[in-house]
């Protein structure tokens, strides 16, 4: 016995413009047709109509809903099938008025089957955009595994930094910089230096959103840049532990000038990195912690001033050596209450630690005469923490939920 549902067209119009792709949410419910009741984990694949090249796919949840977004405009077929059913069709043509678009109930027919076993295999892709946002994956990216976050934001498009540690998009120093959607002290207040005391080992993902909504109570005109923390998603005790350990500078580009004090000749750098994660039924228990203990040289400029015949020719250099130690832990708690409703609380704590050593010398460039020494030696020592309450709530319509934070 078959069962057919009458052939259906969707116009989905979505406004488009010269910096956005347009794109739509899909979204709608698998229902039993026996019995009227949802039927869970059906897979769901949109397919191009014509040609029959898979262009997105989904299981079901719990209640039967399922939701597909980023879908172009076009002419598709969405196909739905699961163990036990007769498979259903459902034709789409996706324009360009709406951006979240219910196809409704699709009833499938009971349908005794027997399956081969069925291997199922995905990766993430390390840049992911959608219509709000471009995300980069750092976890996907060995190449920043070693560097700080700072360092894997200059490598990222569309995001620069300048010479005193500001965030620039597009240009503009005018952005919010986030840690888990929220601020906090690591971004800093006037500029972002912070992150370069924040390890990429332990990040996700970093997310760039051009055009922010309400939801972010964003300051910077020009986006937001939001960093995302790893957090375990599987039942039971998990956990990693990792070392990078960096060789440093390995050649000198150029002589000291003479009597100051030595230039590192090594500069090593450790980042032990520990993430453990437990989640029980309705818990979810977290810990990432990372440090960095490193020599770095801060500053090694040579210049030299030229006065002409009548004044004398000056040679100087400004030399700063550091010593750094520091250490970062996020820990915290997810509370399922029900399976639309989550409490997180969490907090995060920095303890970083430096002493800089530096000299800038004056020598007349004619004959190594010394003329006047600066020197300098500072201890700094710096803490913070960072607490977090947040109340999340998803309706069962797409692209709905409701956000509290303290």
């Amino acid at each position: 016995m078959n069962a057919h549902l009458p052939a259906c067209f969707f116009f989905v119009f979505l406004a488009s413009s010269a910096v956005a792709q347009n794109v739509a949410t899909i979204s709608g419910q698998t229902l039993d047709q026996a019995t009227s009741q949802p039927v869970p984990y059906a897979s769901v694949v949109l397919k191009k109509r014509g040609d029959s090249t898979m262009t997105a796919g989904v299981l079901s949840d719990e209640t039967g809903r399922f939701t597909l977004a980023g879908v172009a405009q076009g002419e598709y077929v969405l196909a739905v099938s699961f163990v036990g059913y007769a498979p259903s069709e459902v034709p789409l043509l996706i324009g360009s008025l709406n951006r979240n678009f219910d196809v409704g109930k699709i009833q499938l027919m009971p349908q005794n089957t027997m399956l081969d076993e069925v291997t199922v295999r995905a990766q993430r892709e390390i840049v992911s955009a959608a219509l709000d946002k471009k995300s980069f994956n750092l976890d996907e990216n060995i190449s920043q595994s070693g560097s700080s976050v700072l360092d894997a934001m200059r490598n990222l498009p569309g995001i620069g930094v300048s010479p005193d540690g500001k965030i620039l998009l597009r240009g503009s120093e005018n952005v919010s910089v986030l840690i888990d959607g929220k601020p906090s002290s690591l971004t800093g207040f006037s500029n972002q230096r912070g992150l370069e005391n924040l390890p990429a080992s332990n990040i996700e993902r970093i997310e760039i959103i051009n055009n922010p909504s309400a939801k972010y109570q964003s300051a910077g005109m020009a986006g937001v840049v939001n960093i995302i923390y790893k957090k375990g998603t599987n039942t039971g005790l998990h956990g990693e532990a990792g070392l990078a350990i960096g060789v440093g500078e390995l050649y000198q580009r150029r002589a000291n000038l003479p009597n100051i004090s030595p230039k590192y000749s090594q500069t090593p750098k450790l980042n032990p990195t520990l993430s453990l994660n437990y989640r029980a039924s309705k818990l979810n228990w977290f810990l990432q912690a990372d440090g960095i203990i490193r020599r770095r040289i801060n500053a090694n400029e040579f210049f030299t001033r030229n006065y002409g015949d009548t004044r004398t020719d000056v040679s100087s250099q400004f030399l700063e050596n550091r010593t750094q130690k520091l250490y970062n832990v996020k820990g915290g708690i997810d509370w399922f209450i029900t399976p639309r409703n989550t409490l997180t609380l969490f907090a995060l704590w920095q303890d970083e630690y430096h002493t800089d050593r530096g000299d800038v010398p004056f020598d007349n460039a004619r004959t190594g005469e010394r003329l006047r020494l600066w020197t300098w030696a500072e201890d700094e020592r710096t803490k913070f923490i960072n607490y977090s309450a947040n109340f999340n709530h998803k309706f069962a319509q797409p692209g709905h939920e409701l956000s509290f934070s303290y």
